[in-house]
């Protein structure tokens, strides 16, 4: 069931006017979805709810930050804080309109990685069979701790799995999200620092923030790669549009409520409910 919530508007966050945060996917939870008017309605009612109550916003999607700043643009989405980014490999502070990115989680990440890069990465997986069935992604969606690849939807876990192996004989430290995109029907490969995805950068940004982590913030999110953050201890809503699997997924975790509104509109039912008395 949903978790009830008192606004506490004697705490201050060091984002000063902040007592509450809302970090949320984009694609499929906070961005309406294509022709749902009560998702475009409700956008608004969203801005309003948030700036009423106080709300911080962060970003937390798989697309890399440019394009996480043109979707705030193209869908007049709320003003974010903080982006996070890239499934969790980047973490850029935003203000005055301008991203700048956290040299402090950088360095964070170059310690977990100990002198691996993309580069090497892309080295040591060459002369593998299974890695030339992969196709790079663009270089704007590549970064530091991120490679990305194209893969044919059907098999792309059991690629990864194979992929795992691999990793595991060149004693690299990164780890495989595997996906299909729900839009494009491709399937995706990502290389991930080990232990690093939505969910690590979430609590990093909850700790720099110096939020409690159960109940300063709630996170919203739609599918597979958001599953770590949703079952990470903070609340959590899970979008009506979301797959089955997710649903159940979360099913047994108690401070995580499933809407039956789709999109935007959940995230609205779910903040209303909550923070409404």
């Amino acid at each position: 069931m949903l978790p009830r919530f008192k606004l506490r508007r004697d705490v201050i966050t060091s984002e000063s006017k902040f007592s509450r945060w809302l970090f949320t996917d984009l694609d499929g939870t906070l961005i309406p979805l294509e022709g749902d008017r009560e998702n475009v309605e409700d956008l608004q009612r969203l801005k309003v709810l948030l700036d009423e109550n106080q709300f911080g916003v962060a970003f937390v999607t798989g697309r890399h930050r440019e394009s996480a700043l043109s979707a705030l643009a193209e869908f007049d989405l709320p003003v974010p804080q903080w982006i996070i980014s890239d499934v969790g490999t980047r973490v850029s502070q935003f203000v005055d309109n301008k991203a700048s990115c956290s040299d402090d989680f950088r360095g964070r990440l170059r310690m977990m990685t100990a002198g691996w890069d993309a580069d090497r990465l892309l080295e040591g997986l060459s002369s593998f069979p299974d890695f030339k069935s992969l196709t790079l992604q663009e270089e704007e969606k590549l970064g530091e701790f991120k490679v990305s690849f194209y893969a044919q939807a059907k098999g792309v876990h059991e690629l990864a799995d194979r992929l795992r192996q691999i990793l595991s004989k060149l004693d690299a430290p990164f780890g495989i999200v595997s996906s299909v995109d729900p839009f494009t029907g491709d399937g995706l490969i990502d290389f991930l620092p080990v232990g690093v995805d939505k969910a690590f950068a979430c609590r990093w940004l909850a700790e720099h923030l110096q939020l409690q982590y159960d109940r300063d913030l709630v996170y919203a999110g739609d599918s597979g790669n958001d599953l770590a953050a949703l079952i990470s201890g903070c609340p959590g809503i899970v979008v009506g549009n979301a797959s089955d699997s997710l649903k159940h997924q979360v099913a047994a975790t108690k401070n995580v409520f499933v809407s039956s509104k789709r999109a935007t509109s959940a995230i609205v039912d779910a903040l209303a409910r909550g923070y409404s008395s």
